[in-house]
């Protein structure tokens, strides 16, 4: 699973530069798959050192 950097600039659809730096991600899926993707992607986060927890 690639995850980028999450402090990398990305662009908007009107041309203007936004630099991420998200304090939450919220994760939907309704898929047989939705499980294992939510792992991934916390795997994913942890290997990086970003620091993963619930919500309060």
């Amino acid at each position: 699973m690639a995850v980028e950097d999450y402090n990398r600039a990305r662009g908007t659809f009107e041309g203007e530069i936004n630099r991420l730096q998200p304090n939450t991600i919220c994760v939907h899926g309704d898929n047989p798959k939705a499980v294992q993707f939510a792992k991934r992607f916390h795997n994913a986060l942890k290997e990086r050192r970003i620091d993963v927890s619930a919500a309060r």
